[in-house]
Formats: structure tokens, C-alpha cells, sequence
């Protein structure tokens, strides 16, 4: 289970925890209890999920078979592989349905607002070269100036997303 679950159910048992010392009449507690159990249960879905409480603690335990978590990471790949490549195609159609207009104004009106086409793709491809590491595997390469000499240069990539994370291709 990643920590993004983990910090989920922390702040939920915390919540709860909040709400005991905020109410104990009974009925605004019993609201909130069931709220937050069917908010634990669609986080994890898939997982099985057990919980348990005493009067100053609510407990969650997670639980999944190997098999299902491998199962269900597949899919998710899969699925973010699909609208990755849909997301790619489209952007294919929008580099291709402006590129005998570069010459023009590529300006677009819109309730939205105005954006201008040709500056608002280039950003992005910008953003996205700039997003991408590449560090040398071997640190340090012989050379020497008369000889010439092919050799492949091994690198690790890393892209940031738009969130800080690091992701490894």
C-alpha cells in the first residue's frame, strides 16, 4: 500500500478522534462514523478492510493478496498507457492542425479566454524537456582528441511531474 493510503487513514482515525472530543451526544458522532467508514472503504477499494475501536482510538486494518495488488497495478497501467496514448494522439492532431499556419496568428478566442495556439503548444513541449533529467550512468569517459572513438552513453531519465514526484523511465 502506498503512503498516500496511509496518510488517508491516518487523517481519518484523526478526524474521528476529533469528533469524540467534539460531540458525544451521540448522533453527530454516528453521522460522521458512518461518513468516514464508507470514505475508508471507497479509498480502498479492492483491499480487504477491517476496522476496530474503543473509546479513544479507531483502528484500520488493510489486508491484499499479492496476486490482486500485481492484478490490479496491471490495470491501472494499462488504463493510464490507453489515455496516454489517446492524450498523445491528440496532441499529434494539434501540432498537425496548425502547422501550415505558423506563419499566422494562431490567437483563439473563446468564453475561456484567448490563448494563442502555436505559443500555448511550445510552452508545453518546453515544459515538458525541461521536466526531464538525464544523468550519465558512468561519471566519467575517456577521450582521446586525435582518435575517434564511438561509445554509447548510458543514462538514467527521470521526469518531475507536475506534483514534485520523480518518475523512473
Amino acid at each position: 500500500m502506498n503512503l498516500r493510503n496511509r496518510t488517508q487513514i491516518f487523517f481519518l482515525r484523526t478526524a474521528i478522534s476529533a469528533l469524540h472530543q467534539l460531540d458525544n451526544l451521540g448522533g453527530f458522532q454516528e453521522e460522521y462514523e458512518a461518513e468516514i467508514r464508507t470514505s475508508v472503504k471507497q479509498t480502498l477499494e479492492g483491499y480487504e478492510v477491517k476496522t476496530w475501536e474503543n473509546r479513544k482510538e479507531y483502528w484500520v486494518m488493510v489486508r491484499i493478496s499479492k496476486e490482486r495488488y500485481k492484478r490490479m497495478q496491471q490495470m491501472k497501467l494499462d488504463m493510464a498507457k490507453s489515455h496516454g496514448l489517446s492524450y498523445y494522439r491528440d496532441a499529434q492532431k494539434a501540432v498537425e492542425s496548425i502547422q501550415g499556419y505558423l506563419d499566422k496568428d494562431l490567437t483563439h478566442r473563446s468564453v475561456d479566454g484567448t490563448v494563442n495556439l502555436g505559443t500555448a503548444i511550445y510552452s508545453l513541449i518546453q515544459d515538458i524537456y525541461h521536466r526531464v533529467e538525464l544523468t550519465p550512468i558512468q561519471k566519467v569517459y575517456p577521450v582521446n582528441i586525435s582518435k575517434q572513438k564511438q561509445m554509447p552513453i548510458e543514462v538514467a531519465a527521470k521526469f518531475h511531474t507536475n506534483s514534485g514526484d520523480k518518475m523512473f523511465i
